[in-house]
């Protein structure tokens, strides 16, 4: 099997790789911490609400509020994310041109234009993937990323199996 791929990431790629990102940070301990939080907070209002019996439109902003904050999150999750990710795309000349991933027992190693990187799979510290994108973080915002447009299922399930000492 060919353990090695060639491609040049597209802003398309990037964005899914943020937007895996801000998922997996809602996902984290401090994403879940924080919304529990926000969630005991405003049912403690609801409640204080409800036994001071508030006025119908203190309770409508007070429910406004809920809608404001999911639409936030909505909001940032497809326009504020796609909008940085393109951005940033744009202005991050290492991630254009063409690619080279390889990859071993041992580590990943990319090829590109403007330098090369080499790492063994123990000095990331977690990985991630979705249906479109795997990423290996090297810190809790810096990652390097594959994606499975340009994998064939076997090269996946290979660099699965290599990448399995993440985390260790």
């Amino acid at each position: 099997m060919d353990r090695s791929v060639s491609l040049t990431l597209t802003a398309e790629d990037y964005v899914t790789a943020n937007k895996l990102h801000f998922i997996n940070g809602c996902r984290s301990r401090c994403g879940l911490v924080t919304f529990g939080v926000v969630a005991i907070g405003y049912l403690a209002i609801v409640a204080f609400a409800y036994v001071d019996q508030w006025s119908t439109p203190a309770l409508v902003a007070l429910g406004a509020s809920l809608v404001l904050f999911v639409a936030y999150m909505v909001v940032t999750y497809l326009v504020f994310i796609p909008l940085a990710a393109r951005r940033n795309y744009r202005v991050q000349k290492t991630i254009h041109g063409l690619h080279t991933y390889s990859w071993s027992e041992t580590g990943l190693t990319i090829v590109a234009e403007r330098g090369e990187w080499r790492a063994a799979w123990g000095d990331y510290m977690k990985r991630a993937e979705n249906a479109r994108v795997l990423m290996f973080y090297q810190a809790p915002k810096l990652h390097n990323m594959i994606p499975k447009r340009v994998l064939t299922p076997e090269q996946i399930t290979d660099i699965r199996q290599c990448a399995s000492r993440i985390g260790e």
